[in-house]
């Protein structure tokens, strides 16, 4: 048998597939959502192959013939009744894959991870720092009060990074001399999708603490 034979390969997805063996069952649409019809315009059924080959018209399951070349691999898919599998296969099995690796895809990207929060500060004269970690989506909110009144000056709030495990982290750090801290009754505030409630860390409650690193998970 020839190598180098034109063959019929359809994509779907990564891997090339002609004949099947397994579902993942029938293709379920999800609320609010309707499933794509397939488009009218012709298609190629493999584009990357170094051989001519026929597109196909899934309206009328006809083949066309690129050039010449491709002729003969037109009429053997006729003879072969090609059209009616792929156009099976495009519009059954196929869709169910891809709608698969879609829910895989909105399972991982709509997960909800809490973060872990700590209130520390080096020395009494450092600024304290309120950093958040290992939370997912990567919006958060972390924020700043002053006996219970929104603070904005002397706040400098880090951009947000990721971690190695898909979750992300961020900080923000307060600058205000110790006697401010002794004074005055600062808290943290921090905001996330995955929280029912904000999370409240008080500085006043480790004041006169040195090289601590205090966390609420």
């Amino acid at each position: 048998m020839d190598s180098r034979r034109p063959k019929l390969v359809i994509n779907c997805g990564a891997s090339p597939i002609r004949s099947p063996t397994k579902t993942p069952g029938p293709a379920k649409e999800s609320p609010g959502r309707e499933l794509q019809p397939i488009p009218k315009r012709p298609i190629s059924v493999d584009s990357k192959s170094v051989f001519p080959t026929p597109n196909l018209d899934l309206n009328t399951e006809t083949w066309t013939a690129v050039n010449t070349k491709a002729v003969i691999t037109k009429r053997r898919w006729e003879s072969q009744d090609e059209a009616a599998f792929v156009k099976a296969y495009l519009q059954n099995e196929c869709t169910a894959w891809l709608q698969k690796y879609v829910g895989y895809s909105r399972s991982s990207l709509e997960r909800k991870v809490p973060p872990e929060v700590s209130l520390f500060q080096k020395d009494s004269s450092s600024p304290v720092v309120c950093h958040a970690t290992g939370f997912f989506p990567k919006a958060v909110m972390i924020s700043w009060q002053k006996n219970g009144e929104d603070l904005h000056e002397d706040v400098e709030l880090r951009e947000t990074l990721p971690n190695q495990d898909g979750t992300f982290q961020k900080r923000s750090v307060l600058t205000v001399s110790p006697e401010e801290l002794n004074k005055h009754d600062y808290t943290c505030i921090i905001q996330h999708s995955s929280l029912e409630e904000k999370m409240v860390l008080h500085v006043i409650h480790h004041r006169g603490e040195r090289n601590k690193h205090y966390s609420i998970f």
